[in-house]
């Protein structure tokens, strides 16, 4: 126990330091992540923007929810909250829900929060991987591997600055919660799934809430067959929604606006399978951040969904298991048909989901998919157990995977070629192939018995980490000091044009009512 104790204290250690090393700059340098500098690449503000601002073109929402809780923040020191309904300060937390990490805004100036919101909720997520692989019986190497390759998968990054991220960072705790309710089934686990899934639907994206109670429902019924178990999750999802029904009943109100079942352009709103490839390297279609823009269909927030090169071959290897191969590749298969096949997948998506639901936030189910698949691998490893010989699974998964990573690739090289950014990508991707090659060879010394096992899970935790971080920390922008955006004459404008509704009414161009 004291040996268990130790081990998952360090791990605590090493994911606290890695969060550090990440975000630096905004924790303890004085910067201030995006959001807070893209609302200056948007006209009207672009006029007063500082000359040597550096910024990072992205959505609006992200600007425009760091406006509303920044508001939010000031109203709740000051003592008033009109925010709690559809008053001039914008969106209503209520409706918009209140995922539990932006609270920050009420006890730390505007500037900080971001900041320590991408802090915590990757740290979260490493925490609460690590946390599901414990419960699933794996080593503490292997739960490392999994929690950085999780905390710091490509979507916590391209979602820095939205709700989404402390949504995706919430998913393994409402997993390794339902795993204690189903195996223990008393009070406490019972609310504590409970709670996990009150904060998840609190977070205000519902379809990351529907696809991850989907995907608990479909491992949990591979994993257990006592009906005591059963009820106690079904009891918890049920409390879990409800202490959730403040939130739930007043967005009620606003789904008519997602309703896209009249637009027939709009059919299917999962990803291109061509994108499915940045699961190992996440650069290759492009981004901001990189060296040339993304250049795929739908966009990078709604396509990325990389774990590593490094990862992404732990995660193959996992088909060759001696143990239970099922849960990994149910929600790898799960969260591969919502998010990138669509089709007959569309369904489940319009009934789980709603209308106009993004099928693609299911990447959340494929993206932990392959993480425990991936720390399996390592597992297999640490405990020196052999791998099996390849059955009719394994060769299944690894006919599907040969189809799906061919088409990808041979889509991506065409569009990449036509765009002329062939050398670019693979510069950008030179990270990725360099761990993979290392990797490699540190398991070919280790298969010739040239290198204690521990030391393979121990190379494949550094080159994960290294490997994400390169890719993850490009795409948040750190502003300085001199560039956090202020007050200027053109806020003074609007201010005098918000309606009682809180909107701006104009023609053309319109920004979103609470910048």
């Amino acid at each position: 126990m004291e040996r268990s104790g130790s081990a998952g204290t360090t791990r605590t250690l090493v994911f606290v330091a890695v969060v550090a090393f990440a975000f630096w700059r905004p924790l303890f340098a004085g910067g201030t992540l995006a959001p807070d500098d893209q609302v200056w690449s948007t006209p009207p503000f672009s006029a007063d923007a500082p000359a040597e601002l550096s910024i990072e073109i992205a959505e609006l929402d992200a600007a425009a929810a760091h406006s509303a809780w920044s508001r939010w923040g000031e109203e709740v020191r000051s003592g008033s909250l009109t925010q709690l309904g559809d008053g001039r300060s914008g969106a209503p937390v209520l409706a918009d829900g209140v995922p539990f990490t932006h609270l920050v805004y009420a006890v730390v100036p505007a500037w900080f929060a971001p900041g320590l919101i991408a802090a915590l909720a990757v740290l979260l997520a490493m925490t609460g991987t690590a946390r599901l692989l414990e419960r699933l019986g794996f080593g503490p190497v292997a739960t490392s591997v999994g929690g950085l390759a999780y905390g710091l998968s490509g979507l916590m990054f391209v979602w820095i600055g939205w709700p989404h991220a402390s949504a995706v960072a919430l998913v393994p705790w409402v997993f390794s919660s339902g795993f204690d309710a189903v195996s223990v089934a008393d009070r406490r686990t019972t609310l504590q799934l409970g709670g996990s899934i009150a904060l998840l639907a609190w977070c205000g994206v519902w379809a990351i809430t529907g696809y991850t109670l989907v995907g608990l429902v479909a491992v949990l019924g591979f994993r257990s067959r006592r009906p005591r178990g059963l009820l106690a999750v079904v009891v918890g999802t049920a409390t879990g929604l409800a202490f959730a029904a403040p939130h739930l009943l007043a967005s009620a109100t606003r789904w008519s606006w997602a309703d896209t079942s009249a637009a027939t352009s709009i059919g299917d709103s999962s990803a291109a399978v061509s994108s499915v490839i940045t699961l190992g390297l996440g650069s290759l279609w492009g981004a901001d951040a990189v060296g040339y823009p993304w250049i795929g269909s739908l966009s990078a927030q709604l396509s990325v969904a990389t774990i590593g090169l490094v990862a992404g071959m732990l995660a193959l290897v996992a088909v060759l298991a001696p143990d239970d191969r099922r849960l990994p590749f149910v929600l790898v298969g799960l969260g591969f048909g919502l998010a990138y096949v669509g089709g007959p997948f569309g369904w489940l998506s319009h009934v789980v989901a709603g209308a106009g639901a993004e099928m693609t936030h299911a990447r959340v189910l494929l993206v932990l998919g392959a993480v425990v698949a991936a720390a399996q691998t390592v597992d297999v490893i640490e405990r020196g157990d052999g791998f099996r010989r390849p059955d009719r699974f394994a060769v299944m998964v690894g006919l599907a995977v040969v189809v799906v990573m061919g088409w990808s690739g041979t889509e991506w090289l065409a569009a990449a070629q036509a765009a002329g950014v062939t050398r670019t990508a693979f510069a950008e991707s030179t990270t990725s192939l360099l761990a993979a090659a290392v990797f490699a060879a540190v398991v070919g010394v280790w298969r010739r018995g040239m290198l204690a096992r521990e030391a393979v899970g121990l190379v494949a935790a550094v080159l994960v980490a290294a490997e994400a971080l390169t890719f993850g920390v490009a795409i948040p922008t750190v502003t300085d000091r001199a560039e956090r955006l202020v007050a200027t004459e053109t806020h003074a404008e609007l201010l005098g044009l918000v309606g009682e509704d809180g909107l701006v009414v104009g023609e053309g161009r319109v920004l979103a009512p609470v910048v």
